[in-house]
């Protein structure tokens, strides 16, 4: 077995399929993870607040037909979407903004509901409420990505995705979102794993590598 017959068919045997399984997962698989796990996102998101607008709806149509007047309508309304949670913490929730980029109800951040927010020097709050305005307004819903307060954190912000839609009947905003700092953290403890079989691959080839060396060197001698 000459060190000619190693390189050209036992090398390639070896490197190829390592080769291949960096390229399908740097290319492929770490992609489609993340991809998947942000599509199931963005279907919770949609679906719940498809939820919160119906509960818009109830109050609305009591409105309508004079059980409730509107301020009383909206008052029950802005209560039962205050107090909403779901989530594996049970602390993502539901909020409201008009279009004219007033928060109505927002549960981590009282503080900012019903405020000028540019003149609370609340730029960055508004430009992000009217970002949600202007999708609703050009599309009528959507989904948006940006960072936000860490659910009750008031020093940490993640990265989010929301989906939001409009109210017609009161010219209300509505939407909820989801963290999707857990879909970089299981993308980057995937990228881990795929790192160390490499290196535990690289390491089993250098292994046998030499003691292929060993066992050549070995035959010569006996030769």
């Amino acid at each position: 077995m000459s060190e000619k017959w190693i390189r050209q068919k036992w090398l390639p045997v070896i490197l190829i399929p390592i080769i291949l399984f960096i390229v399908f997962n740097t290319w492929y698989s770490l992609p489609k993870l993340e991809s998947s796990m942000m599509q199931e996102k963005q279907n919770q998101i949609q679906d719940k607040t498809r939820i919160g607008v119906s509960i818009l709806e109830h109050f609305y149509s009591m409105e309508s037909e004079g059980m409730l007047s509107r301020d009383a309508a909206q008052s029950q309304a802005k209560q039962l979407i205050r107090s909403l949670r779901f989530g594996p913490h049970n602390k993502d929730y539901f909020w409201i903004n008009t279009h004219e980029s007033v928060l109505v109800v927002h549960p981590f951040r009282p503080d900012l509901e019903g405020i000028d927010l540019m003149a609370e020097n609340e730029e960055e709050v508004y430009q992000l409420f009217s970002k949600f305005v202007n999708l609703v307004e050009t599309e009528g819903e959507g989904f948006s990505e940006y960072r936000w307060q860490y659910y009750d954190e008031e020093n940490r912000e993640e990265p989010k995705i929301s989906f939001v839609t409009g109210f017609e009947p009161w010219d209300w905003i509505i939407g909820t979102g989801l963290y999707t700092d857990d879909i970089e953290s299981t993308v980057e403890a995937q990228r881990n794993i795929n790192f160390i079989f490499i290196i535990t691959a690289m390491q089993l080839f250098l292994v046998a590598w030499v003691i292929y060396r060993l066992f050549i060197n070995k035959y010569k001698k006996k030769q």
